[in-house]
């Protein structure tokens, strides 16, 4: 089995893209002196971005222009949603949508710029500089591109704090799944991958194993001598569970959060992380994806905790 160590550094670059965007929400928020979360999605071809302000941040004065701006009070959180316009911001995320293998990590609002964080293999480097050194450079878009070796993906690389939900899942339930099949028999763990997802989309999922898996089916190499592959996920078990969680999360809005998949023994575990603000909602979905699918005994909830690597590294034995 792969383990965490190997994990984190399978993906051992990382870049933060810093953008000055004119989103109207993202105006309300630039001068807060804290870190935002915020998401991109798509919907019938168009992006929207979603930016979540936790209770903690004085919004008080801002209240009166909620309104206009499409802002709602949660019990943990206020959400803002407003579709983007800008052609340099939707061709930049359109280019990074384009490389397969790039891990979307996380958007924020940070010192006063939108910021896109992402994780690559270093073979993917200069395809991702390929996409953003064109007119977007050049116009002076981005004002400051940080890229960076990194040891460990999964450790000190996030601006807000993060719960770890683990389930378990039997893996009867996916025997048939070409991709279970593939993380059974090679110990392997898969990440699931929809950058900008819209719920209809065909899933990617990148697949970490010490073992070559370069003739297997429907598998395409990223790095053969690291083990980083990555296939499509359709026509299966796990295909139509993450299209009733994308859709759920399209519907909630969810912001940015890692997916991981391994089988160990007669079950598949999965590992969601994701900003504490909406860990209970995603635990409520959970639920009731169960219920659509008139599975109620389904999913298992292993852990429910801080996000912490060790607990990740129990269920990988």
């Amino acid at each position: 089995m792969v383990n965490i160590d190997d994990l984190n550094k399978k993906m051992d670059i990382s870049a933060e893209i810093y953008v000055e965007a004119q989103s109207a929400i993202l105006k309300i928020i630039r001068d807060f002196d804290q870190t935002v979360p915020l998401y991109i999605h798509r919907e019938e071809g168009e992006l929207f971005l979603n930016a979540f302000l936790p209770r903690d941040m004085d919004l008080n004065s801002y209240k009166p222009i909620f309104s206009a701006f499409n802002i709602e009070e949660r019990i943990d959180y206020f959400r803002g949603i407003e579709k983007l316009y800008e052609e340099n911001i939707i061709e930049l995320i359109n280019n990074l949508d384009s490389i397969e293998g790039l891990i979307i990590a996380g958007e924020y609002m940070k010192d006063g710029y939108f910021v896109i964080k992402c994780f690559m293999h270093h073979s993917l480097q200069k395809a991702f500089t390929d996409a953003i050194t064109t007119k977007l450079m050049k116009h002076n878009f981005i004002e400051k591109l940080d890229i960076k070796p990194v040891n460990k993906m999964l450790e000190n690389n996030f601006n807000i704090k993060m719960k770890s939900i683990i389930i378990s899942m039997p893996y009867e339930e996916f025997k048939e799944d070409r991709v279970a099949i593939i993380l059974h028999n090679n110990n392997s763990i898969g990440q699931i991958t929809s950058n900008f997802p819209e719920a209809e989309s065909r899933f990617k999922m990148i697949i970490y194993s010490n073992d070559d898996l370069h003739n297997g089916e429907g598998i395409r190499v990223i790095s053969k001598d690291d083990g980083v592959y990555v296939t499509d996920i359709e026509n299966e078990m796990l295909f139509y569970l993450n299209k009733n969680v994308a859709k759920m999360s399209n519907k909630l809005k969810f912001p940015r959060i890692f997916r991981f998949l391994w089988v160990n023994g007669e079950k598949v575990y999965a590992n969601i992380i994701l900003p504490e603000i909406r860990a209970r909602e995603y635990l409520n979905a959970i639920a009731s994806l169960q219920i659509e699918l008139k599975k109620i005994n389904l999913v298992t909830l292993e852990d429910y905790s801080e996000f912490n690597l060790e607990n990740m590294g129990k269920y990988l034995l």
